[in-house]
């Protein structure tokens, strides 16, 4: 049903005219024209609706409107009385005419075109209303009007000069109408049809007024009310007795009524009387700018003062004085991420939240994502929007950590949780509140009537810790059919862990959103905020952020960073910047320590899930964890879960499990959430090995992992370092450590020889980097060779047995190496060892029965002494040594010639001479040249007394010999003493 109201004509009178709106100051013709003049103007008439019709390009699917009484010119309303034009007496049968005629002209006449008088500021109006057409509008028999026919076949726009002119469009024009048109058509018959407009009530509202006002009684034969869509005469009528006081009535316009057809059927019926007190009730206009014009016209047509929205007066006069205080968050370090709304499409998560509050018939938003990706947090951005710009609207945050012992004494006592109004009581205990005053009806009203935003923050711990005793199904069905039932502005917001919400069985179609982890740029907007700008700091989180990137499935993802993770970081170094690293945590657990980073992560995680998890404490968490990251497949199915827990655990905790926000659960397995946390929990296996100095706990799988993953300055080694202390039980641990993968290395095939000799090396840098941690003595060559002869060293002193040295790479970590002058080394491997080379040796280092891979020198370094080999694999350490001979002497002809050419730029008439600093430095020759050479005097700046102002370099005078070897290519001892500054 087409309706025309008074708000919609008052946006039109806002507008300029355009080829969707037309404003006429007068109608067309009066009572006193002649015939032949009535005629033309109903052409003219006839023009301007079919002009209106097919518009212009681009104005396909925007309403048409025609408004009589208004002129366009000074803006100002010149109202029309229809009684004085006798066609306009009765709109129906003009109506019914109107489109006869239109039926004879054009092809498809707009057969739900709506005519209505409108009073604004208390005059009337006339305005006429066309839905856009589905298809172009043609003449079919010629049109006469005021100034002209138009032929039949033409087609009429409003686009000439002007915005609004009328003429005929042309051939381009037409097709690119019908084109339009037809994408219109298309797009409505996809666009899901429009609920029927709702009857609505002020029932609820006036029985609660009466429950408050108990002097109140509804006076017999009412309320009266009508319903009629075909006049648009919508209202619905309570009139109040009350002793000694004259009539209180409630009058309910809803908002698609025709307002003066409304007043003439109540006057008609005499449904109100001058005495009664007037409370006019009507729907908060959604999309009109000026709220008060809706209640002004009212207020002019039935002279009353009192008139209400619907949401405003339950608001003021029913249960503003239950609505909570509400406190801002004014969150520091909000970044505005982004959210999947489906279909593969993003957005911006506030701006969907904006966009679903200001939708009607929509109650329900669920927010869901990872365990710490941000859902409280944007709904606490949320909420803060929502009070800065909406006054009258109250905020009930409920988290369901805090009232789920509340809920479960509910549950308990035979009642299931099923309705807002349980979580509503649950949250009020603490304020002994016994529900006599809010009632379950004014919550409800409340709700339904846009004045109470609820938020149901973490339903999972709920859904977790009832079970049954929660039903969900009825619970999200109820606020559909029991809170959305007049106004239909219900607002609830809930937020959930997605394992637990994609799980659950509901039939009611609810809207939700999943939200998405930070991007790296968005984690750098994060930590700009975070530490006001300060780069240092910024750049330290960022680098220890990147060790938490989120596993991604697919390739080309940005979005790789948890919000919650990223706030750790942040608390981490600021809290380390403050006081001094001591993080303050209360919980403790076996393998975590709070002083370190990354274990306070974890920790503070774990902590946080104890509460969930039960009797399921930190450390069987850990070792639930380690116990999956060394798993070969890298997951646990289903049927597994419970063996990787160390104690026994139930199946309610295998579902809260599921949900950690360590870990992701998709279809039938469990895996971290984080590719970090892998290597991590491979990390805290190897530190429990150390940690209970157990030999006999050294299996296979923990061979792998210490071979693997201790590396010689890598993070792990480091990390362990600091939690270990440095001690002759852990050296002698280490020998013992050793000495059994050397017999397995004996025995092993020689496939297997491998992952021995890796860990054996791994147990060494440990026990190394330990030393070097400890501070207890200063970590040179000395005390290196020391700790290698303790532990691989014979009882008398004078070999070495069993050393495996791989992988120590030359870089950030202190450089390893061994004084190895007389010593004898059997059964020993080396490969990767980037200090090989810088190790003391002498001609009686003598190395027995050994190998040797991939050991080039550092860059720089030249092998001086060669040690005897016997039955050794020297292969790789031939290649070395020719090619690092090679390159010297390659090396030492380039600087030679480069030199020459330095030299050659001082030359001039068989001498040298001074040359200006700007001519030299330009030459690319003398780029890494120069500044060695100026270092040593060899070459130096010069200034010429007779030109002091010119900046010069000269050849020194010690250096000046070097021009015979640059003339006659001679040797000279000044060269060789240029040469030996670049060696």
């Amino acid at each position: 049903m087409v309706m025309i109201t008074v708000d919609e004509i008052y946006a039109c009178l806002q507008e300029e005219e355009s080829p969707v709106l037309e404003f006429k100051r007068d109608w067309y013709w009066t009572d006193a024209s002649s015939p032949v003049e009535i005629s033309r103007q109903w052409g003219e008439f006839l023009k301007d609706i079919i002009s209106l019709c097919n518009s212009y390009v681009g104005y396909c699917g925007i309403d048409r409107y025609l408004i009589i009484g208004f002129s366009e010119v000074d803006k100002k309303v010149y109202p029309i009385d229809i009684s004085s034009i006798k066609k306009l007496r009765d709109l129906k049968l003009f109506k019914k005419d109107l489109l006869a005629r239109l039926e004879k002209i054009v092809n498809t006449p707009p057969l739900n075109i709506e005519i209505e008088t409108v009073l604004i500021d208390g005059h009337t109006l006339l305005a006429f209303k066309v839905p856009s057409p589905t298809s172009i509008t043609e003449i079919k028999n010629n049109l006469d009007t005021k100034t002209l026919t138009v032929m039949a076949g033409v087609v009429l726009v409003r686009k000439g000069q002007d915005n609004d002119s009328v003429r005929a469009a042309s051939t381009e024009e037409i097709s690119l109408l019908v084109s339009d048109f037809s994408k219109f058509k298309d797009s409505l018959d996809k666009k899901p049809k429009p609920d029927q407009k709702r009857d609505r009530s002020i029932k609820s509202t006036v029985e609660l007024y009466i429950d408050k006002n108990r002097s109140l009684s509804i006076e017999k034969d009412f309320p009266v009310s009508k319903r009629d869509w075909s006049e648009n005469v919508l209202f619905e009528l309570y009139r109040l007795n009350q002793k000694f006081s004259n009539p209180t009535v409630f009058l309910y316009i809803h908002e698609n009524a025709a307002q003066n057809k409304t007043f003439e059927h109540i006057k008609r019926e005499k449904l109100t009387s001058a005495n009664d007190t007037l409370i006019i009730l009507t729907e908060r206009p959604s999309e009109l700018k000026d709220l008060g014009r809706r209640k002004s016209n009212l207020k002019a047509r039935f002279q009353t003062e009192h008139v209400f929205f619907i949401d405003e007066f339950g608001y003021k006069n029913l249960y503003s004085e239950y609505m909570l205080d509400y406190q801002p968050y004014r969150l520091e370090n909000y970044v505005e991420g982004v959210a999947d709304i489906g279909s593969d499409e993003k957005k911006k998560a506030l701006d969907q939240l904006k966009d679903w509050y200001g939708a009607v018939s929509n109650p329900l938003m669920v927010i869901k994502g990872y365990g710490g990706i941000g859902k409280t947090t944007l709904v606490k951005q949320f909420l803060d929007h929502v009070h800065d710009h909406h006054d009258d609207v109250g905020i009930l945050f409920i988290d369901s950590n805090e009232i789920v012992d509340e809920l479960i004494k509910i549950a308990r006592s035979d009642h299931n949780i099923d309705d807002i109004y349980d979580f509503y009581l649950a949250q009020m205990k603490k304020k002994d509140f016994d529900g006599k005053g809010f009632s379950k009806e004014l919550l409800k009203l409340s709700v339904d009537n846009g004045n109470l935003l609820i938020v149901l923050d973490g339903i999972d711990e709920v859904i977790a810790k009832l079970g049954t005793g929660f039903d969900v199904s009825s619970f999200i069905t109820s606020i559909s059919e029991s809170y959305t039932t007049n106004l239909e502005k219900t607002k609830i917001i809930i937020t959930c862990r997605d394992y637990f919400w994609d799980t659950l069985e509901y039939k009611t179609k609810v809207e939700e959103i999943t939200l998405e982890p930070f991007s790296e740029d968005l984690a750098a907007v994060f930590f700009q905020k975070y530490f006001a700008g300060d780069q240092a700091k910024i750049s330290k989180a960022l680098k220890m952020a990147s060790e938490f990137r989120l596993s991604s499935d697919k390739k080309d993802s940005d979005l790789i960073y948890i919000p919650y993770v990223l706030d750790m970081i942040g608390y981490l170094i600021k809290q380390h910047s403050e006081f001094g690293g001591h993080n303050n945590v209360k919980a403790k657990a076996r393998l975590l320590s709070p002083a370190m980073s990354n274990d306070f992560l974890v920790l503070s995680v774990c902590e946080r899930e104890v509460t969930k998890l039960g009797n399921f404490s930190i450390d069987d968490q850990v070792g639930f964890l380690i116990n999956l990251a060394i798993q070969e497949s890298g997951y646990v199915t289903d049927y597994n879960i419970k063996n990787l827990s160390n104690c026994d655990i139930d199946d309610l905790t295998v579902e809260k499990l599921k949900a950690h926000p360590l870990l992701r659960y998709s279809h039938g397995k469990i895996n971290f959430r984080y590719d970090f946390f892998y290597e991590y929990f491979k990390g805290l296996y190897i530190y429990s090995y150390y940690l209970d100095l157990n030999v006999l706990k050294l299996d296979d799988k923990l061979i792998e992992l210490i071979g693997s993953y201790l590396r010689y300055g890598n993070q792990l080694c480091s990390t362990l370092s600091r939690k270990l202390e440095y001690s002759d039980s852990l050296v002698y641990f280490t020998m013992e450590t050793v000495e059994q993968l050397n017999k397995l290395v004996d025995y092993a095939e020689p496939s297997e020889k491998g992952k021995y000799l890796s860990a054996i090396s791994s147990c060494f840098v440990m026990a190394i980097t330990l030393l070097i941690e400890s501070g207890d003595k200063k970590f040179d060559s000395s005390s290196a060779t020391d700790l290698l002869t303790t532990i691989f060293g014979d009882s008398g002193g004078g070999e070495i047995s069993g050393v495996a040295l791989i992988n120590i790479l030359a870089g950030d970590s202190k450089k390893l190496t061994f004084d190895l002058k007389s010593k004898t080394i059997r059964k020993s491997h080396f490969e990767r060892y980037d200090f090989f080379w810088d190790c003391a040796m002498d001609e009686n280092t003598h190395f027995v029965t050994s190998n040797f891979y991939q050991l080039e020198p550092r860059k720089g370094l030249r092998p001086t002494v060669i040690p005897s080999f016997e039955d050794c694999d020297t292969i790789d350490i031939q290649h070395v040594i020719n090619k690092r001979i090679e390159e010297e002497n390659e090396q030492s002809e380039r600087i030679t010639e480069n030199l020459k050419k330095v030299f050659e730029l001082f030359k001039e008439r068989g001498n040298f001479y001074p040359q200006k600093q700007q001519y030299i430095k330009s030459k690319i020759v003398t780029n890494n040249l120069l500044p060695i050479l100026l270092k040593n005097g060899v070459i130096e700046d010069y200034t010429d007394d007779k030109k002091p102002t010119l900046r010069q370099y000269r050849v020194s005078n010690e250096y000046r010999n070097i021009l015979k070897f640059i003339d006659q290519g001679t040797p000279c001892i000044e060269l060789d003493r240029v040469l030996s500054l670049f060696k």
